[in-house]
């Protein structure tokens, strides 16, 4: 079981749906050295859509299962903001895949946030929000 990274929408997406073919495992292997070419390249980073809350202390179950714990995440971010990251992000890794600490995986992670940003693009044209959800 691998854990991957999606987008979320809200409202859902009328248009379009994400293919979960790609299950964004790539972008989650790789989103600490992605949030920081976000930083570099002045866009907000994977982690400014995503939860962020502490766990409390001891705590031992799934990042998805939080919100049992911690009560409902309500933040929702702007789809412009998003498409913003994931072309930038997508925008450099072409240019420079050697960037990554694993240039061989920039082609995967090139795929995947190709298809972020076609979904990102579908939520801007319908004024949906979204956030990042971690999925197995």
């Amino acid at each position: 079981m691998s854990l991957g990274i999606i987008p979320v929408f809200l409202p859902e997406l009328k248009t379009t749906k994400f293919n979960f073919d790609f299950d964004g495992s790539t972008t989650l292997d790789f989103a600490e050295e992605l949030d920081e070419l976000a930083g570099e390249l002045g866009v907000a980073s994977l982690a400014d859509f995503s939860d962020c809350r502490e766990a409390p202390e001891g705590y031992e179950g799934a990042p998805w299962e939080l919100d049992e714990v911690l009560g409902p995440w309500t933040d929702w971010f702007a789809a412009t903001a998003g498409e913003e990251t994931w072309t930038r992000l997508h925008a450099h890794l072409k240019d420079d895949p050697e960037s990554l600490s694993d240039p061989d995986a920039v082609p995967y992670l090139l795929e995947e946030l190709s298809e972020f940003i076609r979904v990102l693009d579908a939520a801007v044209k319908e004024g949906a929000q979204f956030r990042l959800s971690v999925v197995s």
